[in-house]
């Protein structure tokens, strides 16, 4: 009978350590190709990993339709109002964040004029879209900016930027803009673009 008991009791002990296992608890992630465990991986970065993957699948695909001015699909692909004003800095004082904000029927007035030019277009027929990083919402320093982005997007999802610079053909400085994109309703959307230079003066 003494065995028993110390059977049951092994038992609830096992059971009461798995439920203390929190949502930032450590899991071994196994290794379908050998078969063996490989290093553990906090869930939260498992998660970032597998949300930058759809990112990045999201950003091909709108990048495509850049390029190909498939005008119907890239609007699907926008949240409207979109925010094309310059990023702005944590200490920045004047801000004209309704300014910078893009509606769906003042589109084609900018489109592939004051954004998505032909340089840029070029560009990202041949980028494969590397630059993407996860946003960190309190120690970016423009995170106030994407603060404001994020009003809106799914709970538990994280904002990714999308940025781009390179030297201009014709030898007149350097070119750059970004992206922001989340997830609103469980589809990735463009949130944001910013450049140098607003997009309605």
């Amino acid at each position: 009978m003494e065995g028993i008991y110390q059977i049951v009791i092994l038992l609830l002990l096992c059971c009461a350590v798995g439920c203390t296992r929190g949502p930032d608890s450590q899991l071994p992630v196994k290794d379908l190709n050998s078969g063996k465990k490989a290093k553990v991986i906090p869930l939260q970065q498992l998660d970032t990993a597998g949300q930058l993957k759809q990112a990045r699948i999201f950003l091909m695909k709108l990048k495509t339709a850049i390029v190909n001015n498939d005008q119907p699909g890239l609007l699907n692909m926008i949240h409207f109002p979109m925010q094309t004003q310059m990023m702005w800095l944590n200490e920045s004082q004047a801000i004209d964040e309704k300014g910078g904000l893009l509606s769906r029927d003042e589109f084609p007035e900018y489109y592939r004029k004051n954004f998505f030019d032909k340089e840029q277009r070029r560009v990202l027929g041949y980028e494969q879209g590397d630059d993407v990083y996860p946003v960190n919402l309190q120690s970016d320093q423009s995170s106030n900016y994407y603060q404001r982005l994020s009003r809106g997007t799914d709970p538990g999802t994280l904002l990714f930027n999308y940025y781009l610079q390179w030297e201009r053909p014709d030898g007149r400085g350097d070119y750059w803009f970004g992206l922001v994109v989340g997830q609103i309703k469980g589809e990735f959307k463009l949130l944001s673009y910013y450049s140098k230079w607003p997009v309605k003066d």
